[in-house]
């Protein structure tokens, strides 16, 4: 635009820039589009879920957590050894089994886990799964367990695009558990790039109607979580739970202890602990150390042995 454009020429050059961008923006409202906006909408006489009937609770005694339900985004964090593969486990256990198990019941209604490992190799990721799920008393292939590695992938923008297919086309994911989203960016550190990762998570959730819960690490001297992941991670879940060792009890295997950052619109639960046996089996413990009461249930496998495609 020069110096002797004049007034009138610059006002009708604005309002041509203005039709030319409101085209644009006209031309990328696609019928799908306009079709989740109108799923988005309000209505007084949707029959909303209340808190009361969230998927995943967590318990002190007889009271209940409502941590997080379908539609929803959680994050478990914790540094390396607190044994967050152990409680994914137990997650996965108690929905499989429909019982509490460390203090979690998680009812999936019917539903399919989607576990998603991003950091492992197929051997690595096979045989750790294989150990803790068998801790956890499942020791058979389950048609509601569904797992996959996607370590063989180079890039993240590949990772994220496999779990979007596997959403799309395997039916009636309930859960869909990422362990870990550090790998789903090339930088924890790019504050453009993790919002628009957790962005995805949550559009995901909610318009696949699946609770995605994700691991996050800590920082390594802190107890943050990674980078601006971390930020965004915990600002934009509904359940942020974290793990920590018992660095005070004397012994090689401190208990790891089970707390929350943050429960969006309930009471945080209270922080309990728990160990593993002899066995490797987890179980929950007081601050001596003590066992509290036997954890492990049998989890029944419907088909056992069969491995058939989820889609």
């Amino acid at each position: 635009m020069s110096f002797g454009t004049s007034k009138e020429e610059m006002s009708k050059m604005l309002r041509k820039e203005k039709l030319e961008a409101d085209t644009t923006f006209t031309k990328t409202i696609t019928p799908e589009i306009l079709e989740l906006l109108d799923a988005s909408k309000f209505d007084f006489h949707t029959p909303y879920n209340p808190p009361s009937e969230s998927a995943l609770q967590i318990w002190s005694g007889s009271k209940p957590c409502f941590a997080l339900d379908f539609g929803q985004v959680g994050t478990l964090t914790g540094h390396e050894g607190t044994r967050k593969s152990t409680l994914l486990a137990v997650l996965i256990a108690a929905g499989l089994s429909g019982k509490e198990i460390l203090n979690i019941t998680l009812d999936l209604r019917g539903k399919k886990i989607l576990l998603i490992d991003t950091e492992q190799s197929k051997s690595r990721f096979g045989w750790l799964l294989k150990e803790n799920l068998k801790h956890a008393g499942i020791e058979d292939n389950h048609p509601q367990l569904i797992a996959y590695t996607v370590s063989a992938f180079e890039s993240p923008e590949q990772k994220l695009m496999i779990m979007r297919y596997l959403l799309e086309h395997i039916e009636d994911v309930g859960v869909c558990i990422v362990d870990g989203s550090a790998q789903m960016v090339s930088n924890v550190n790019s504050e453009e790039e993790n919002i628009k990762l957790m962005t995805i998570y949550k559009a995901l959730a909610i318009n696949h109607n699946v609770m995605i819960f994700q691991v996050v690490h800590l920082t390594k001297e802190g107890t943050y979580p990674t980078g601006w992941l971390g930020t965004f991670s915990k600002n934009m879940s509904e359940l942020v739970m974290r793990l920590v060792l018992d660095k005070d009890q004397e012994k090689d295997t401190p208990d790891t202890i089970v707390s929350a950052d943050k429960v969006r619109g309930h009471w945080r639960f209270t922080p309990f602990r728990f160990n593993q046996d002899d066995t490797g089996k987890p179980i929950l413990t007081d601050k001596l150390g003590n066992h509290i009461r036997p954890e492990i249930y049998v989890v029944s496998s419907p088909n056992a042995g069969e491995i058939n495609s989820p889609f």
